[in-house]
């Protein structure tokens, strides 16, 4: 029998112990904690900071905002570069 959701869920909400610590959710790269579960077959990855992200590159925040992860990567602007 595989934990449930709510098991990893009440894991994720205990404190990061990664050196280095991973992004809290209100961080603006979320999206950079390392993975602590995921259901490949159910498409869901549950990051350590409590975030769940889908494989539609949708996610659920735990403080239940729903937030998104491009797809296309994004590139840096450098001085003098237009907008």
């Amino acid at each position: 029998m595989h934990p449930t959701l709510s098991h990893y869920l009440a894991r994720a909400a205990v404190m990061c112990a990664h050196d280095p610590a991973c992004p809290a959710a209100d961080a603006i790269d979320w999206w950079a904690a390392r993975n602590i579960a995921e259901q490949p077959g159910q498409g869901w990855t549950l990051l350590c900071n409590g975030a769940l992200v889908f494989d539609d590159h949708g996610a659920l925040l735990p403080d239940g905002r729903v937030a998104a992860i491009s797809a296309a990567p994004r590139t840096r602007l450098r001085a003098g570069d237009p907008l």
